[in-house]
């Protein structure tokens, strides 16, 4: 479900909360079974305003164990990593 309510917004720019992600998946998931084209209706029950800290932090996920965090090798990983972590990061020649 929480994947699904990110897609809604990157695809639809819809911000919607994790029930309503409940709702949207299990509409995928009956349309996917389906082998004779169908309506099918759903609807966006809550807002995704309550869930920005956790539905679409990358970090919270990952921490969940919910999404994995993509690792580069490099920099970014630094620039990007929790602040959560609380690490001190030390650079040496």
């Amino acid at each position: 479900s929480m994947l699904a309510v990110r897609d809604l917004l990157s695809k639809e720019g819809i911000l919607a909360g994790s029930s309503s992600g409940t709702l949207l998946s299990a509409a995928l998931r009956y349309c996917r079974e389906q082998t004779v084209s169908k309506r099918v209706v759903t609807f966006v029950c809550d807002s995704g305003n309550k869930y920005l800290s956790k539905v679409f932090d990358d970090f919270w996920l990952a921490e969940q164990g919910l999404a994995e965090h993509e690792q580069h090798g490099d920099l970014r990983d630094l620039v990007m990593r929790s602040h959560r972590t609380g690490d001190t990061v030390y650079v040496g020649p």
